[in-house]
């Protein structure tokens, strides 16, 4: 029995790339074969687009002689060795090859994939290129947000597109109502893949990548997507405060230049504290159960955060006018509660992918 999963394109995005890789691992320990659809960003762009791209790609590397500057080969070989993928998939024309329609199922998810401004051509991400009678899963597909940003036409053939799936999740608790309200389906909230892992996995990865001559020190992990002064000076208080030494990881690097998944998830491991303006940076707080600082990151979707914290019952790790900084930083994460909730989160996520995908033969 083979499955399909379908995701944004990856790149030097750890969150991204890793919520594919627990999907992926997740599917595997219920005793299924999957493979993610490769996608390159022009993948459901019109050919001719995608050819003018390409040129005008050569023609700027022959004139900057710089084709790595965008690149990251440590990314590049941890997708490669860690993620089973299909044949690479840059035109719309190879979504109807067999290397893509081959599958018994397909699973659409997790991260930002219903996202309008994030998903080129919606309706891709709702299976409109999968022929016959297909199982067509979403697993805690997420909007971004909980504003609608479909047009009028969009939001139409989604909602055709919607009524074909055998179950849908997302990841939001605004996605429930989006789902509802826009789609006319009704739709189950679960956790993100990354939460339904065992940590030995993540563990494994530290072993694996971590390079000896960078060794992510303890202290304060300071893992922001959107650095600014405000932020910096937010790492140095809480630093000053717990008497910590704070890393702001991967600052001042460059895309080709940024630190391997090992050292990520090292950061998180062996820190004292963390301080994190992303979702899965809240996530891997969560299942290396340190104490943490969320600041809310409103361009990127504060939905995402408002779910997650309050499924485990962390607001208060949300810096805002309620939440002071040292209050956060003084009050300890009861880490035994947070446990118990997860362990019943990620039981009823993983019986909604065994329940409905298909029947092993």
């Amino acid at each position: 029995m083979k499955i399909a999963t379908l995701t944004l394109p990856l790149h030097t995005n750890y969150g991204g790339v890793m919520q594919a890789y627990a999907l992926q691992k997740v599917i595997g320990e219920l005793g299924y074969s999957s493979e993610l659809i490769q996608l390159t960003p022009s993948a459901f762009r019109p050919a001719y687009k995608v050819v003018l791209s390409k040129i005008k790609a050569a023609l700027f590397n022959l004139v900057t002689n710089d084709i790595s500057k965008n690149r990251n080969l440590q990314f590049e070989t941890f997708i490669q060795t860690e993620i089973v993928r299909t044949e690479v998939i840059e035109f719309p024309y190879q979504l109807s090859s067999h290397s893509v329609q081959k599958f018994d199922a397909y699973v659409v998810g997790s991260d930002q994939v219903w996202r309008q401004d994030y998903a080129v051509n919606i309706e891709s991400y709702f299976f409109d290129f999968v022929k016959g009678n297909k199982v067509l899963l979403s697993y805690a597909s997420s909007f971004g947000g909980d504003v609608w940003g479909y047009s009028d036409k969009q939001t139409k053939s989604c909602s055709t597109l919607a009524k074909r799936f055998s179950a849908i999740s997302v990841r939001e608790s605004a996605g429930v109502d989006l789902c509802k309200k826009h789609l006319d389906v009704n739709v189950e909230r679960l956790l993100d893949p990354t939460l339904l892992l065992n940590v030995k996995y993540y563990e494994s990865i530290i072993l694996k990548y971590s390079s000896k001559d960078t060794n992510v020190s303890s202290g304060v992990f300071t893992y922001i997507l959107d650095m600014n002064k405000e932020k910096e000076n937010v790492a140095i208080e809480i630093g000053d405060a717990l008497n910590e030494d704070v890393t702001i990881f991967n600052k001042d690097l460059t895309t080709s230049e940024k630190l391997n998944f090992g050292e990520w998830l090292q950061g998180f491991k062996n820190s004292s504290f963390v301080l994190t303006d992303s979702f899965h940076g809240v996530a891997f707080s969560i299942i290396f159960n340190k104490p943490f600082l969320a600041i809310g990151n409103i361009e990127r979707g504060l939905s995402r955060f408002e779910t997650i914290l309050n499924v485990f019952n962390l607001r208060d790790r949300l810096l805002n006018d309620d939440n002071k900084l040292l209050d956060i930083i003084n009050n300890d994460v009861d880490y035994d509660l947070v446990n118990e909730t997860l362990e019943l989160e990620k039981a009823r996520s993983l019986k909604f992918i065994a329940d409905n995908l298909p029947s092993k033969k």
